[in-house]
């Protein structure tokens, strides 16, 4: 009779025990999920800081291509109508005096 209670003795704490190695190994878990989201979470945040920032740069490196494109465009528009302003008084000056 003695080892039977000692072994039902001896099956409950052991059941007691595998039932507080499962909590602990369930919080571990947890704590694991948790820390490993947090850290693909900044890894997350860095990358998007990283493509914002290589976005912006090549919206500046556009924009200053655009800049430079309209500046050359300006140039030769100031050229053609100057040429235009000049064959515009010769025209009317052969006018005038023919």
């Amino acid at each position: 009779m003695q080892a039977v209670l000692q072994a039902e003795l001896n099956a409950a704490r052991l059941e007691k025990d595998a039932a507080e190695q499962r909590d602990t190994l369930f919080l571990q878990a947890q704590r694991d999920v948790a820390q490993n989201r947090d850290e693909r979470r900044i890894e997350a945040e860095a990358y998007a800081e990283e493509l914002t920032q290589s976005a912006a740069a090549r919206c500046d490196l556009l924009m200053s291509e655009a800049v430079e494109r309209a500046g050359q465009e300006i140039a030769a528009l100031r050229l053609q109508a100057k040429e235009r302003e000049e064959e515009a008084i010769r025209l009317i000056t052969d006018e005038l005096f023919s």
